[in-house]
């Protein structure tokens, strides 16, 4: 037969890439994708010809040259946006992360009522507030009782019979972080005792 013809396969030329940029996050990770410490954030970027720089900015700021890991310390859901440029002038097209830093427990803002309550069957209300990932739940706990949830209500009715009693509410956000309160209520129903819900009136009939 004739002699083979030796043909050699042409390989085109691959079609230059843009560089890739991946995002590590370092910290304490709490509940529901919230870290509840300062996040290090390390930025790593690979491309066939090389990286030329690497840019970033936080919460739509201005862009920043990365240079070295950073840290993000302020409770936030934070957008983290990074690209990197090649050696060739391409452009990797942006990404977008979400940094989630909440390292501090709600705070208990309100409380009522207040002081004397003259009936046994009252509704003890509370408020808290949490900057960064929000109130999950409450839990309430009488007199040393066990805790109890009562969701993210912020009421609770109660019977108390007469005399001191201790309250105590816990509060967590998303993230897991908690705070307690305890609240001291007296409860006084004996209508002719000064404290009582006539209490007025006998201390104008004395004092009068």
């Amino acid at each position: 037969g004739e002699a083979g013809v030796a043909t050699a396969e042409v390989v085109p030329p691959r079609p230059a890439a843009p560089p890739v940029t991946t995002v590590q996050m370092r910290g304490t990770l709490g509940l529901g994708g919230w870290f509840v410490s300062s996040v290090l954030v390390i930025l790593n970027a690979t491309d066939d010809v090389g990286v030329a720089t690497t840019w970033y900015a936080i919460d739509r700021g201005d862009l920043q040259r990365y240079v070295m890991p950073f840290s993000i310390n302020d409770d936030a859901n934070h957008t983290l946006e990074f690209y990197s440029i090649d050696r060739e002038d391409l452009l990797e097209v942006p990404k977008a992360a979400n940094v989630r830093v909440d390292r501090n427990p709600p705070v208990f803002v309100a409380m009522s009522p207040q002081g004397i309550v003259t009936t046994r069957n009252f509704v003890l209300s509370w408020n808290a507030e949490d900057e960064a990932s929000g109130i999950a739940r409450y839990e309430v706990s009488v007199d040393g009782s066990e805790f109890v949830s009562v969701g993210q209500g912020t009421s609770q009715p109660l019977t108390l019979a007469d005399g001191k009693h201790s309250v105590q509410v816990r509060v967590f956000d998303v993230a897991g972080n908690d705070d307690e309160t305890e609240y001291i209520v007296q409860v006084d129903t004996f209508l002719l005792s000064a404290t009582g819900p006539q209490g007025t009136l006998i201390l104008a009939l004395v004092f009068g």
